[in-house]
């Protein structure tokens, strides 16, 4: 079987097999079947079916919190794609580092990469990429103090996705930018149609109607739900999620005053953002950590 004929059809149907598989069994029974896919690849010198499983194992190596590997792995499906004009796939794989380089604050170059992208997939009217460059975009506005700019960024994926059965994959981020930058009325759009059989899209709405009622200040409900999205997001293997979760679960019981029951959830947090080398999460459980402290003197 040639690469020109069977070999590319057969390296996307296999990377269609892992993201089904990452989005209803959770992302270890992905990285498996991607990794199997890409040793396949390799064998039978199918380098285009190679280098699609290779930009799509990133997103899954994110979720298991294998962060260190995702900016090794996306510099060859960059180089790679750069060489041989596939734009798409190489702005994918960036995007992949741009999610890395926000969360553990190198915003300067995430933003610049990001905007890179994201221009280049608004000229191509790369719709699947416009959305998660957007997403990527509000985030790093958050985090950067621009608010104005995450409201927009978030308005624009809200009103581009409607419609789009993968809209839930992204909620959980784009509602806790809604919290930190006060827009309850977006929020509201976003969880609308947020119902689905698709497990990670269930966890991630869960995720996403947490945050939700913690704006709405009923903290004893948030503290139910966190703690419920975050039990979810472990089960199904997305650290980074659970990690949110219980940071939502322990913020809302601080609130609460209920200070005992935080330092459970607060610490494994801080646990998870540590080993995910998040410096900017492990600072802002620290922050937490000492209004509890000083709440109790």
């Amino acid at each position: 079987m040639s690469e020109e004929f069977g070999g590319r059809l057969l390296g996307m149907s296999l990377n269609y097999l892992a993201g089904a598989q990452s989005d209803l069994a959770g992302p270890a029974a992905a990285a498996d079947t991607y990794s199997r896919n890409i040793t396949f690849c390799e064998q039978r010198g199918f380098v285009f079916g190679e280098m699609v499983q290779r930009a799509s194992i990133l997103g899954v190596l994110f979720d298991l919190g294998r962060w260190p590997e995702v900016p090794r792995e996306a510099e060859k499906v960059i180089e790679w794609a750069e060489t041989n004009g596939y734009r798409s796939l190489m702005g994918s794989a960036k995007l992949s580092l741009v999610q890395v380089l926000i969360l553990t604050g190198h915003l300067t170059q995430a933003s610049s990469l990001d905007t890179e992208v994201l221009e280049s997939a608004r000229e191509a009217n790369d719709e699947a990429l416009i959305a998660s460059a957007v997403v990527l975009a509000a985030a790093a506005a958050v985090a950067e103090g621009s608010y104005g700019q995450a409201r927009e960024f978030v308005s624009e994926y809200d009103h581009m996705t409607r419609g789009n059965p993968n809209r839930n994959r992204e909620l959980p981020e784009l509602m806790r930018a809604c919290h930190r930058v006060g827009e309850r009325a977006l929020a509201t759009r976003l969880l609308e149609g947020a119902d689905s059989p698709v497990p990670r899209h269930q966890h991630a709405a869960a995720g996403a109607r947490a945050v939700f009622v913690e704006m709405t200040g009923d903290l004893a409900e948030a503290v139910r739900l966190h703690h419920g999205a975050a039990e979810g997001w472990a089960g199904f293997g997305h650290v980074y999620e659970e990690g949110q979760s219980l940071l939502g679960e322990g913020r809302c019981l601080v609130t609460l005053e209920r200070r005992d029951e935080a330092a459970d959830p607060i610490g494994r947090a801080r646990q998870i953002f540590t080993d995910l080398g998040t410096a900017p999460l492990v600072a802002e459980v620290d922050a937490l950590i000492g209004t509890q402290a000083a709440s109790n003197s």
